[in-house]
């Protein structure tokens, strides 16, 4: 078996707008990846630049999140992974703008993050 190119071991992971449950689900899958989550209020541009920038982000596609914490360019940037609990049209239309490059649907379970983080990582590269 081909073992994949993406390896999560101390890669930063960043979470924006994650609710309190969704957000220790995702701290606890990615640590035991061996990854650092990392949550943040907004999407600065050392974090899409910098030495901080992380490897991926998990943004909640619902949230009230200010335009201004998530420039509309985030997605073309780096790897953005949706969580998605709903498929309302105007929620949709928003994960659309960000350019998303997977998603994983709401409450976040065990399953999936990795899957979500995987393809998400690799889309974005391709992209």
């Amino acid at each position: 078996m081909k073992q994949s190119r993406h390896s999560f071991r101390a890669a930063r992971i960043g979470l924006l707008g994650c609710s309190d449950q969704d957000r220790a689900t995702l701290t606890r899958q990615l640590s035991r990846l061996g990854a650092l989550s990392v949550p943040c209020r907004a999407v600065e541009e050392s974090h899409l630049n910098g030495a901080t920038r992380p490897k991926a982000l998990f943004v909640d596609g619902e949230a009230e999140t200010p335009e201004q914490a998530l420039p509309a360019d985030t997605g073309r940037r780096l790897a953005t992974i949706a969580l998605v609990g709903s498929e309302a049209p105007s929620h949709l239309n928003r994960l659309l703008r960000l350019s998303i490059s997977a998603y994983l649907m709401k409450p976040v379970r065990s399953a999936g993050v990795l899957t979500a983080l995987t393809v998400g990582c690799r889309t974005f590269d391709r992209c």
